[in-house]
């Protein structure tokens, strides 16, 4: 008789490392939390198998890639959120130098100020 134990995959790494490919690729929350959470209810549950589920290495690479993917669609909502704040500003600082000749000329001549008085 074989007295081997038959390993399986376990479902939910592979769904992780899919999720989590997906989340890197698309830079979308929708799909790295998943795969975080998939990731990690997997890891554990191949801990608690004793042998009977294989994946450890496939769940840890699904739940890695599902942070960086939920790192990079933060990195790249808040350089959107920069972006329009500078376009805001620099049309702010338009409308106010339009209207103060004054101010313009301030920010574009600065005068040097002497403190020897």
């Amino acid at each position: 008789m074989n007295d081997q134990i038959k390993t399986k995959t376990a479902p939910g790494s592979i769904w992780s490392l899919v999720l989590g490919i997906l989340g890197v690729t698309c830079c979308s929350v929708f799909t790295a939390i998943p795969a975080v959470i998939c990731g990690h209810i997997a890891y554990s549950k191949i801990k608690k198998s004793a042998g009977a589920l294989t994946g450890e290495g496939i769940a840890i690479a699904g739940f890695v890639l599902g942070y960086i993917g939920i790192a990079l669609a933060i990195f790249i909502k808040t350089q959107g959120q920069i972006s329009f704040f500078c376009k805001w500003m620099r049309a702010k600082f338009s409308q106010v130098t339009a209207s103060f000749p004054a101010v313009r000329l301030a920010v574009e001549l600065p005068i040097p100020i002497d403190f020897h008085d």
